[in-house]
């Protein structure tokens, strides 16, 4: 089936479509990506958070929360309580490439 692209001003096939609307898998200039360890977008930082090792220490702190966590849900457990934690975004970690700013998580 053909769709209409206001763009080109042109009817396209199924394929076409399927093809414009991939994603770049390699960087400018048709290298690899760049990327660098960084803090997820909404963790806000006082000052400039400048180096990969403010985020490296984020990320170990977060490992630490999350297995304090972990004991806390066990103890409630032992208990009777269960504790019904909804998954967040902690500890998944944030990379951004330094040449095109592409996010990978």
């Amino acid at each position: 089936m053909k769709k209409y692209d206001r763009e080109t001003k042109q009817w396209l096939d199924e394929e076409t479509i399927e093809k414009k609307q991939a994603k770049r898998k390699l960087c400018k200039g048709g290298r690899e990506h760049r990327y660098i360890l960084t803090l997820p977008s909404f963790i806000v930082a006082k000052g400039s958070v400048l180096g990969i090792d403010i985020a490296e220490k984020y990320y170990q702190i977060e490992e630490k929360r999350n297995k304090l966590n972990a004991e806390i849900d066990e103890e409630l457990e032992d208990i009777g309580i269960v504790a019904n934690r909804s998954r967040t975004l902690r500890g998944i970690k944030t990379y951004i490439c330094t040449v095109c700013k592409k996010r990978k998580y």
